[in-house]
């Protein structure tokens, strides 16, 4: 997503790009030894969810990336 955000910045078009898949799609995750930094993590992430910004964040995802369709 960086990539396209910042080709977009540019005003280059992005039907310039060739690109090729290197390894399957993954999710990204994150993981936790402490307790209390996962718990801030998840109010943080659920405020996020709240709002409305994780899903204009998957939007603008894939107006960039139209594979993640």
């Amino acid at each position: 997503m960086t990539f396209y955000r910042r080709w977009a910045e540019k005003g280059l078009s992005a039907t310039k790009v060739k690109s090729f898949d290197l390894f399957p799609k993954a999710e990204h995750k994150i993981g936790f030894t402490d307790q209390k930094l996962q718990q801030e993590v998840s109010q943080l992430l659920q405020k996020w969810q709240d709002s409305g910004r994780v899903a204009q964040l998957q939007k603008q995802s894939r107006q960039f990336n139209p594979s993640l369709n």
